[in-house]
């Protein structure tokens, strides 16, 4: 395993006869940068493929609790590039990435054990200061009696560097 910056990749140029990324970019400060990166180390021709949740898609209803507009809010400003999937084809074309595209497929979950962690999200923002104890515990409660849906657009783009 190698640990590296995504901006500064510490592979050759066209290392690797293609690049792919899972859910990454959207946690990314330069997610451009690290595009141009990934088109650096693919070869000539290579796709680079990147998939992430659109956040700014996001729906989360837990028995119809009111605290899940807040507990959204939460995540959609928690995740440093919460909406850069859905401007990911953007992105590659800035980042010099020839013959773009991207497929969205809406996700839903009905279970909060699968939804990405969302059963810590109230401690979350208890330690954040935008729940209190009250708050948390009600959250935590409408979890585990349901019914509950997390539902949002997953994207996948792709691009190819350029021969």
């Amino acid at each position: 395993m190698v640990v590296g910056d995504a901006t500064a990749l510490p592979f050759a140029d066209a290392a690797f006869a293609a690049v792919r990324a899972d859910r990454v970019f959207q946690h990314l400060a330069h997610p451009v940068r690290a595009l141009a990166e990934a088109a650096r180390v693919a070869r000539p021709g290579g796709p680079v493929v990147v998939a992430d949740p659109d956040q700014s898609t996001l729906l989360i209803d837990a028995g119809g609790c009111p605290l899940a507009a807040e507990v959204t809010e939460f995540r959609r400003t928690h995740v440093r590039n919460a909406d850069f999937a859905g401007r990911a084809a953007d992105a590659f074309e800035t980042a010099g990435l020839i013959d773009v595209g991207a497929r969205r497929w809406r996700l839903t979950l009905t279970d909060p054990a699968r939804a990405f962690g969302i059963i810590t999200w109230g401690q979350a923002m208890v330690e954040e200061g935008l729940f209190d104890r009250r708050q948390c515990r009600e959250w935590e409660q409408a979890l585990a009696a349901g019914p509950f849906r997390y539902q949002l657009d997953y994207v996948v783009t792709v691009g190819f560097r350029a021969a």
